[in-house]
């Protein structure tokens, strides 16, 4: 005789979904080199600023990138901070900075214990700069050297959910002793978008079948 079982599984996955604000990611790592995301930033006629404080890695060596005194004008400053003050001045009066007609860019490492930072940037020249040419040559990247400019890219954040391949019931001999967990490895495969197959992460929080398995059912 064959007995059908319907086995039923309620399944949690232990990969974490997330959501994110659909305007920045601050609180990611960016998906390109260039973590300044123009759309974090509030843009006046003299200055930008970060509207979100944004994630950074600690103990890391940071270059900041933005056009030179042909382009932005005189006066450029930089106020950068976190956990730290890694800037606060003229970038022309810092030693750990470099000006020239068409860039400047400074050099900086945070701290251990770095996450968040907040950045200001102004100077005489900037309005009319952002007004033709956006926010084209700023940049900050890791490393002690300056490269050339990338836009911003967004980090590939996971906010979907996994799919389930395999049938919702499950039709064995009840003289085949098959077990819960047998079944879910050879019958049941989950896959995540961002992480791959996570079948191996399924945790059973309901099981009726195990127990029963010789029992003949309807």
């Amino acid at each position: 005789m064959i007995k059908k079982i319907s086995v039923v599984l309620i399944i949690l996955l232990m990969s974490t979904t997330k959501s994110v604000n659909a305007a920045t990611f601050h609180n990611y790592l960016p998906g390109g080199k260039n973590y300044l995301d123009e759309s974090n930033f509030a843009i006046s006629s003299n200055s930008m600023n970060t509207v979100h404080s944004f994630l950074v890695k600690g103990s890391t060596y940071y270059t900041i990138s933005l056009p030179g005194t042909d382009r932005i004008g005189s006066n450029i400053s930089i106020l950068l901070n976190g956990s730290e003050l890694y800037f606060d001045g003229f970038v022309e009066n810092d030693p750990n900075c470099t000006i020239t007609d068409q860039e400047a860019y400074c050099t900086f490492e945070t701290v251990p214990n770095e996450d968040y930072i907040d950045i200001i940037i102004s100077s005489s020249n900037f309005g009319q700069y952002y007004s033709y040419y956006g926010f084209d040559g700023f940049q900050l990247e890791e490393g002690q050297t300056s490269s050339s400019y990338e836009e911003y890219v967004a980090p590939f954040v996971d906010t979907g959910n996994p799919e389930f391949s395999g049938s919702g019931a499950y039709i064995t001999s009840y003289n085949t002793f098959e077990s819960i967990q047998d079944i879910i490895n050879e019958h049941i495969t989950v896959v995540d978008e961002a992480e791959g197959d996570v079948s191996d992460s399924i945790i059973i929080v309901s099981d009726s079948y195990t127990g029963n398995e010789s029992v003949i059912g309807d």
